[in-house]
């Protein structure tokens, strides 16, 4: 109950959050965890989820219908040295993002004076006094992504000393429409 909506009021020209009616969202989630042995952990997850809006009968923006992840985690020197020294740890890590809805893009900034609010979201003309946003055109596009990181604990555990690649792979993506993802970083 009280889905929080953000709309448009085209005579103020603003946008406001609003208790907005009711959502409902159901799906199932998943998670498993292996240790095949003492030095390598594999984990998994992987969640279904439909999220709509029940006043206007739409997907809710921005939740995808299924994630996965996968995730192999070692610790090479488990057993091969003493315990003070075995601190060393590898991981390679999955994520799976499918399409979803979001609204439709917005234009750069220096070309805000000139937007026009009351259509920019794919929407019908907005009426004085109405303040829906109306219909979710944009689709944006699911994506894969692959982070790696290595770290080695130190002084019994209490310092941690680490390296960490996300999206490795450099793969372009946007979890938000217009505002794509970082890239590889380091």
């Amino acid at each position: 109950t009280d889905l929080i909506t953000n709309t448009f009021n085209p005579v103020t020209q603003q946008f406001t959050f609003d208790n907005g009616g009711r959502a409902t969202t159901y799906g199932w989630e998943f998670q498993a965890r292996i240790k095949p042995i003492k030095q390598v952990t594999l984990e998994g997850t992987a969640t279904s989820m439909r999220a709509l809006d029940e006043v206007v009968f739409r997907r809710l923006a921005r939740r995808p219908e299924h994630t996965f992840t996968a995730r192999l985690t070692a610790q090479p020197l488990v057993d091969l040295v003493e315990d003070e020294w075995d601190g060393l740890d590898f991981s390679l890590e999955y994520l799976s993002i499918s399409n979803r809805r979001d609204v439709a893009p917005l234009l750069p900034v220096e070309q805000i004076g000139a937007f026009d609010f009351t259509t920019a979201f794919g929407g019908p003309t907005l009426a004085v006094g109405d303040t829906r946003i109306g219909a979710l055109k944009h689709k944006v596009k699911g994506y894969q992504r692959f982070d790696a990181a290595v770290s080695y604990r130190f002084w019994h555990d209490r310092l941690r000393a680490f390296a960490r690649a996300e999206t490795f792979t450099n793969a372009q993506y946007e979890d938000v429409a217009t505002f794509p993802g970082d890239g590889a970083n380091f």
